[in-house]
């Protein structure tokens, strides 16, 4: 009988313990090829077209491309395009990169992309791109026409893996099958391939020998070269209270997301552990129900905003102030997004005493405000009851797991606010919670007409000034609050090399090795 991993792991623990407690250390210093590496996340569906949950898009991340990707810092570069142009109006032809196949074995041809990119724009991920698609069509074996119902300088943002889920597939294996069923299987062109899939146990990759890679050295994102240095990735369910033993013990290798910030100094004097932090990864968002209910009331929410002190909130996350960033900004100082447009607003806050004022402006009748939070994800939810109370609101926290708070937040009848996390973005059109249909709902002439001419403007510094104003009016209209920058935690075992900090949710597993 083989022995499974978790054995072994126990075997080697066990033998380091009569070994007088010595260990070889593992060189992960130099890239090399073999053995399996092991993800702590289970994806619930394999298609990223038919689920917007970000988290469920990690295995495809690591199977599929795109026409353009995103590279560590968000960054847009040529993926599957090997090069193309716009014509400033409506039309972009795309030249698609030579002797790339499948993992069946088919060719990559433009009829691929055309059929991919109309399921994509069907769906709920592609939403924005369907909004302005006339069409999109094979001109030869290697040229796609992508026409578009108006102008737009956007496209490449749109259309770039992994902050968005516009993978490419097969016309055999999507043509068919509309966005909100999930397909029976992914194939494409990446450096790895599905052998297996069992829902709530196991997803299993293996590496494709046929994978024709960029010729641009990889800055650890998904643009440019991708090696696929395990045989295989593995992505298993996990309990967050015990996925660091899992680490420890080689049961798991990577846990991207699960670990807490506040216990990061224990985990840097683990040698079982190592601790790799993004800087600015994600900030925490106060959401509010704009569709119904009391904070439909601007004057109330702004009282809201004034309690709120995001450094206590980020301490509250992260147990110092060494990873918190106190800036306005939906976007980190980096990106060509950056806008202290409201940072008036931001910098007001916390100022109780204002807070109570504009409380008693928006006729708040005392009843209780409805919070939806996972506990897991959102430690600082009673330190935001306290400051809300201390400016004369009252709060009910109403904790929820995963399934219930993306089901109860879409109903606007069982919350008045929630807790969230947002994560960093290349574009503001792929920043999910600016979306009308997203739970908050904020639906509006001037958000509406803004969030059109950044799609529509013919060149960036166009799209530019339309976000500066857009930044604006989040924070005079305050359709959620959003708090600091923290810094984003994953964990991987001490044998794993290659893990390179990465801003974005989504990430594929390649360029990743286990030491010898």
């Amino acid at each position: 009988m083989k022995p499974t991993r978790s054995l072994v792991a126990a075997l080697l623990v066990a033998s380091t313990v009569a070994g007088c407690g010595t260990e070889a250390t593992v060189d992960t210093s130099t890239p090399r090829r073999g053995g399996e590496l092991v993800v702590a996340s289970m994806p619930t569906a394999l298609d990223p077209v038919y689920s917007t949950l970000r988290s469920n898009w990690l295995a495809a991340a690591t199977m599929c491309e795109g026409l353009w990707e995103n590279d560590s810092r968000m960054g847009v570069h040529n993926g599957l395009a090997e090069d193309y142009q716009y014509d400033g109006a409506t039309t972009y032809t795309v030249r698609l990169r030579a002797g790339v196949v499948f993992h069946d074995g088919q060719p990559l041809r433009a009829g691929d992309v055309a059929a991919s990119l109309r399921r994509y724009a069907g769906s709920s991920p592609g939403a924005t791109f369907g909004k302005i698609l006339e069409r999109v069509s094979a001109v030869d074996d290697l040229t796609v026409a992508i026409e578009l119902k108006q102008p737009s300088s956007a496209v490449p943002a749109l259309l770039a893996t992994p902050d968005t889920a516009a993978y490419i597939m097969p016309a055999s294996l999507v043509a068919d099958v509309p966005s909100k069923k999930p397909l029976p299987r992914i194939t494409c062109t990446g450096p790895y391939q599905l052998r297996e899939f069992v829902p709530d146990r196991q997803v299993v990759l293996d590496r494709f020998d046929g994978y024709q890679p960029r010729s641009e050295p990889s800055d650890g994102g998904a643009s440019g070269a991708k090696t696929a240095y395990a045989d295989s990735v593995r992505f298993v369910p996990y309990n967050e209270s015990n996925v660091l033993n899992q680490l420890r013990t080689d049961a798991v290798d990577i846990a991207p997301s699960g670990p807490l910030m506040d216990q990061l100094p224990s985990y840097q004097r683990d040698d079982k552990l190592n601790p790799v932090v993004v800087p600015g990864g994600q900030f925490r968002l106060m959401q509010f129900n704009l569709k119904q209910g009391p904070a439909t009331n601007p004057k109330l929410r702004q009282a809201v905003q004034r309690a709120l002190d995001p450094k206590q909130i980020a301490l509250q996350s992260l147990g110092s102030p060494e990873n918190f960033l106190d800036d306005s900004s939906m976007f980190l100082s980096t990106s060509p997004w950056y806008s202290p447009a409201g940072k008036e607003v931001y910098k007001a806050a916390p100022d109780v005493d204002g807070a109570r004022r504009l409380l008693a402006e928006s006729g708040y009748d005392g009843s209780p405000l409805r919070v939806l939070y996972r506990p897991n994800r959102d430690p600082h939810a009673e330190l935001v009851r306290q400051q809300l109370r201390a400016a004369g609101i009252t709060v009910e926290l109403q904790a929820t797991d995963e399934t219930s708070f993306t089901s109860r937040r879409s109903d606007p009848s069982q919350w008045d606010m929630f807790l969230a996390t947002g994560t960093s973005y290349s574009d503001p059109l792929t920043v999910v919670f600016l979306s009308s249909g997203f739970p908050g709902w904020w639906n509006t002439p001037e958000k509406n007409a803004l969030l059109n001419r950044i799609l529509s403007a013919a060149d960036e510094p166009g799209r530019q000034a339309a976000w500066q104003e857009l930044q604006k009016l989040i924070w005079t209209d305050l359709p959620f609050v959003k708090l600091g920058f923290e810094g984003n935690l994953a964990v991987t075992s001490t044998r794993i090399g290659g893990f390179a900090p990465s801003l974005g949710t989504v990430r594929g597993f390649y360029n990743i090795w286990l030491g010898h």
